[in-house]
Parts: C-alpha cells; structure tokens; sequence
C-alpha cells in the first residue's frame, strides 16, 4: 500500500485549518487561490493540527514556530465567531545557503567573517528579496569560520538554526511576550556570554534600541530591517530607538555599526539574481561614515557606498 503523501511535498503558499475544514491556498495550476485541501493530505495535516492545538496551549503565544517534518512553518492563531480556534499556517521560504556563494563582494565577506569584527551588522532590503536567509547564513558561517556561541532571538523563528554548527552552537529562543517581549529575553540572553546575537528583525521600539545598544558591548549582532538602500536602513533604526531610553541612537550606532547589506531582486537577461549595496564601515572611509552617521547626514552614505562599489570592482 503506498504511503500516503506528505505536505513537505506539496507546493503552496498558506494553509487555514478550521475546526471542520482545512484550506490551502497558492496551489500551482488551481483556478482559484483559495480550495479545499486534497484529501490525501488530510492524514498529515491532521498531525499539524495537534501540534499547533499543543503549542498553542502550552506557549499561550498567538503566534509561533512549528517543525513539522522537517519543515518550518510560521502559525498564527486566531478565533472564529463560534470561539473556536483557526490556524493560519505559512511554510516560511528562508533558507541557510553558502554564505560566500551568495554575491557578495569578497572583501566584504572577508570583512564579514572576521574573527575581528564587532558591531551591528544590518541586512536590508524590500520585503520578499531574502534577507532573512542571508543573515541566517552569515550567522551560521561565523559558527563554522570561528566557532563561538551565538544567540539567535526571533518572533517566530524563520530558519532552523539552533544547535551545532562545526565548532560553534547556535541557541534558538523564540520571543514570548508573556515573558517579556524581545527587551526581556535579550536582557537575560546578555548574561549567557554569547559572542554572536541574532535580532530577527528590527520593526519596533524594543528590537532597535537592544540592536543599538548591544552593538557596542563587544558582540557580533546581527539582523534585518526593511529599508529602499543602506541610507534608509539606519535612518530608520535611529528612528524607531529615539526614546527616553535612549535619548541618542544615532550617536550610539556610528560606534556600533559595522556594515549595512542592502539587497534587491533584478531581472537580468531573462533571470533573476540578487544585487547587494555594501557599506562596510572599516579602512579607509571608517572615521568619515561613523561621523556622517552621529551627525545624522545619512544623505552622504550613497556616495560612501558608491566609493566602496568602485574599489571593489576595481580590485
């Protein structure tokens, strides 16, 4: 008797799964974006459906990670008008790749991955263009270049990085907001000794002041922040962490910051690739652009950009 089919297997988009139904939308060739789930799936997604019913009530969290054969799905839970629970399931796309096979100019992964650099290390970029799987996967090669404990906190989990990585390991901790939010769990994750800190992305008050402050305390800080170009990216970080608590964000990120990746999708004779905007703050322009950036002249940083395109090109 074959075995029945997996959902592993099935491309799609999201799932709904009601208390009597379970939809599927995004199915390649299906004439509308939302049908029922094949019936031969039912199987397996009748084992999601517990797991998110087990999740759910023990995490108390609406949204979460869930792994379910080997596959990493983002649920977020809600209640019909009977009170009775629907999950919204995505197979998140992120992916851990080579990081030196992904585009970027070698002497900013050289830069990248030195044992030397600290600081805030900042992927951004449009929605949808992949940041999330490139910071991941720079995450994981300083694990594997230079061992070390790294901590990644994320509201949910996008990539499947926790555990062993060559000589280094990797500590995953998704954000609970009944313990705290992402301030609390990086207050108690800056008492473990961790030398690499992964912020899923900054989007609110919390996550961008910690990127900033922790940027200075002597760690290898890593996220992601939607943003047009590198310019735009820390503009947006001074503004979200201008609070009382940190009255001066920018003054804090020129010390702190060490590279902006900003990425976009082209199409290039017929195909798409990735195009990456690097602004390293190192060598020659390093005093310049942390100076440019504690008197919040962000309109410079193109032209420190384009001065580091043209001698990578050049070299």
């Amino acid at each position: 008797m074959p075995a029945s089919p997996h959902l592993r297997d099935l491309d799609f988009v999201d799932l709904y799964i009601g208390n009597d139904f379970t939809d599927v939308k995004g199915l390649p060739g299906a004439h509308a974006s939302r049908s029922p789930l094949p019936e031969q799936f039912q199987g397996d997604v009748a084992q999601v459906r517990a797991k998110c019913e087990q999740l759910y009530r023990d995490q108390g969290e609406p949204e979460f990670a869930l792994f379910h054969d080997d596959v990493l799905y983002r649920v977020t839970a809600m209640h019909d008008m009977n009170a009775a629970p629907v999950y919204f399931v995505r197979r998140m796309a992120a992916t851990i790749r080579d990081f030196k096979r992904l585009g970027l100019p070698d002497p900013v992964c050289q830069f990248l991955l030195s044992p030397k650099t600290r600081g805030l290390i900042v992927v951004a970029g449009e929605m949808a263009v992949g940041k999330t799987t490139t910071a991941a996967s720079l995450l994981v090669e300083r694990l594997l270049q230079i061992g070390g404990v790294a901590l990644a906190i994320e509201d949910p989990p996008e990539t499947r990085l926790d555990g062993l990585h060559g000589n280094g390991r990797c500590f995953q901790i998704p954000v609970a907001r009944k313990h705290g939010g992402y301030r609390e769990q990086l207050r108690l994750g800056m008492r473990s000794g961790v030398s690499t800190l992964l912020i899923g992305e900054i989007r609110c008050r919390d996550t961008a002041t910690e990127a900033i402050k922790q940027s200075v305390n002597g760690l290898t800080v890593i996220s992601t922040v939607h943003a047009k170009e590198p310019g735009d990216a820390l503009s947006r970080i001074i503004a979200l962490a201008g609070t009382d608590d940190l009255p001066n964000p920018a003054e804090i990120l020129s010390s702190g910051i060490a590279c902006v990746i900003h990425q976009k999708i082209e199409r290039h004779s017929g195909a798409l690739r990735t195009v990456f905007s690097c602004l390293a703050v190192d060598g020659q322009d390093e005093s310049a652009i942390r100076t440019t950036i504690r008197n919040n002249q962000l309109v410079r940083i193109p032209s420190f950009v384009d001065a580091q395109q043209r001698r990578h090109t050049w070299n």
